[in-house]
């Protein structure tokens, strides 16, 4: 069994659908009836969302990996 990918550290609750973790911020964007999921966005410090995904966890993650291309280069 292939182990699942973690994020990082923990967010923080800012309000409902909105989260603050290392710096960004993970807002719901609402119901996305086609895959009938909630769909999430990722936003940096300059207000541009850079990431869409359909779990929390998973902007956690994309967070995660634009944090170490920041820090190591492209990869």
């Amino acid at each position: 069994m292939a182990r699942v990918k973690q994020p990082i550290g923990r967010c923080k609750k800012i309000s409902k659908g909105h989260y603050e973790y290392m710096g960004f911020e993970i807002r719901s964007i609402g119901y996305y009836a086609p895959e009938q999921r909630v769909c999430w966005e990722c936003v940096d410090e300059d207000g541009s969302c850079f990431g869409h995904s359909f779990t929390k966890k998973e902007c956690m993650l994309e967070i995660d990996d634009e944090i170490k291309r920041d820090k190591y280069g492209k990869s």
